[in-house]
């Protein structure tokens, strides 16, 4: 899962600069950036884990919610573009 995470987080920074950034459209930009941050986050859950925390789940739980948010709201918005 990480390496999957890692690679869509290599691809996801390689497509902003390509289109967001250069054509200067804001909102594609920062829809590139919760992408990046959704990944970044499910990527760092697979490598960092909390001292004490029970099976990783108290990690997994409150980093992926946040990760699933971003995701939905990038979608929502990526809808439109479609």
């Amino acid at each position: 899962m990480g390496i999957l995470a890692f690679g869509l987080a290599l691809v996801d920074g390689l497509e902003s600069e390509a289109e967001g950034l250069r054509r200067g459209s804001a909102p594609r930009a920062l829809l590139w950036l919760w992408v990046a941050a959704a990944m970044a986050l499910t990527l760092g859950v697979e490598v960092l884990v909390l001292e004490g925390d029970i099976g990783r789940m108290n990690t997994v739980f409150k980093f992926h919610f946040q990760a699933w948010t971003l995701l939905a709201v990038s979608a929502a918005v990526a809808v439109t573009y479609l």
